[in-house]
């Protein structure tokens, strides 16, 4: 080791046998700096008379600099082992987006290899479009090139692997800044995020659906018949809704066990949705009771649906361990108008004629009429079963008696 160096670590009170560490290099030269600061005679030779041809001072002087170089190799290889390690995805570009450095995660997702990509635009390697729109989506990198921040992969992209395959992803741009805060570069880190994807969606999907059957729940039923109410209220056009209730259903239910009434509900739904348009909405409201959403659909319209699910129905035949039996649907049908009501208006208005197609001997169809005494007449019924059982909750009765003479 050269003189000069060790008498250096002296002065830092660092011994020959207790030399730094690769990493710790940056911070013995930074000690080393501060020192030649000092007014003394090793700044002068260092700072203003560095003299190269002085075998003392170009040792030293190589010695400093085999020491950074080993620095910066070790962080350089530090690095890069880091990046190839991490499951995201990094490429970083030149300031004018060409490509610098591919990991291993990103060459896997690109379906790109690094060497065929260096020196190649990034938008050639990475390419997003919408999920549903499929229309390319505005560049992030320039976004972030122009504006000098981090730019953000839009919801719902999806990346145009080098096989044309596409892969949903999530992630962003972000520039790299030089010491004096200049733009160099920039680097994009992404990731797959298919698995969450699916996820999101078979929740999304639970969340609406019926488990047994697979349409639609009551839930969501109610939410897309809000939006036709608002839609028919504003004018713009005339739905229906249809309510379905199974006859004999209890009787497989009660006969059989809760195993084959389930499968019957299945086989119900799957005979419905043959009869049905795909924009129309099926959903099982609970029990054994259906609804059905036609979209754009008027009060005739509706009841040669509601005919052609009665036939359907009528003709399916239920067998269950050498069992046979036979389903009908009672059907009430509403028509959703502009003078409609809210959304809870309006099922309960179905309710009711699926009650009186029943009422007129099973395996019917009745339409909503707001005229029909009938209907309302069972709707002040359904009233005041209702404050009964309220006043009944609120011990609201009170008796009273009358003598006999």
């Amino acid at each position: 080791m050269h003189n000069l160096l060790k008498r250096q670590l002296k002065r830092l009170d660092l011994g020959e046998n207790l030399l730094p560490d690769a990493g710790s290099w940056q911070k013995l030269l930074a000690r080393i700096s501060n020192t030649y600061r000092q007014a003394d005679r090793d700044t002068y030779l260092l700072e203003h008379s560095m003299d190269v041809s002085s075998d003392e001072m170009q040792k030293l002087y190589d010695e400093l600099r085999e020491a950074t170089e080993a620095l910066l190799y070790a962080e350089k290889e530090r690095s890069y082992i880091t990046l190839q390690s991490i499951d995201d995805a990094v490429i970083s570009t030149d300031e004018s987006g060409k490509i610098q450095f591919m990991n291993t995660s990103a060459e896997k997702l690109t379906g790109w290899q690094f060497e065929d990509c260096v020196g190649k635009p990034i938008s050639r390697v990475f390419r997003l479009i919408s999920e549903y729109t499929r229309s390319k989506y505005r560049d992030p990198f320039i976004v972030s090139r122009r504006e000098c921040r981090v730019a953000h992969i839009p919801d719902n992209s999806m990346l145009v692997r080098h096989d044309l395959d596409e892969i949903p992803v999530t992630g962003s741009f972000a520039p790299i800044m030089n010491k004096d805060n200049n733009r160099i570069g920039s680097v994009l880190v992404f990731s797959d995020i298919t698995a969450e994807k699916e996820l999101r969606e078979r929740l999304e999907h639970q969340a609406h659906h019926d488990m047994l059957t697979g349409l639609s729940n009551r839930y969501h039923f109610e939410e897309i018949l809000g939006g036709l109410v608002k839609d028919a209220q504003g004018g713009n056009c005339t739905h229906a809704m249809l309510y379905m209730d199974l006859d004999q259903f209890k009787v497989v239910n009660d006969t059989c066990g809760h195993v084959a009434g389930d499968e019957l509900l299945k086989k119900i739904s799957n005979v419905i949705c043959e009869k049905i348009r795909a924009t129309d909405t099926l959903a099982r409201l609970g029990g054994d009771e259906f609804g059905l959403l036609a979209r754009e659909c008027s009060a005739e319209g509706a009841s040669r649906v509601a005919e052609e699910i009665l036939h359907a129905v009528r003709q399916y035949r239920f067998n269950w361990d050498g069992k046979i039996f036979e389903v009908g649907v009672s059907i009430g049908i509403v028509e959703i108008t502009r003078e409609s009501g809210d959304a809870g208006a309006v099922m309960s208005e179905a309710d009711i004629a699926c009650y009186i197609a029943k009422e007129n001997g099973r395996n019917g169809i009745h339409a909503f009429e707001r005229r029909d005494a009938t209907l309302a007449s069972r709707k002040g019924e359904m009233k005041w079963a209702t404050r009964i059982t309220w006043a009944l909750d609120e011990d609201r009765f009170a008796l009273f008696r009358q003598a006999i003479v």
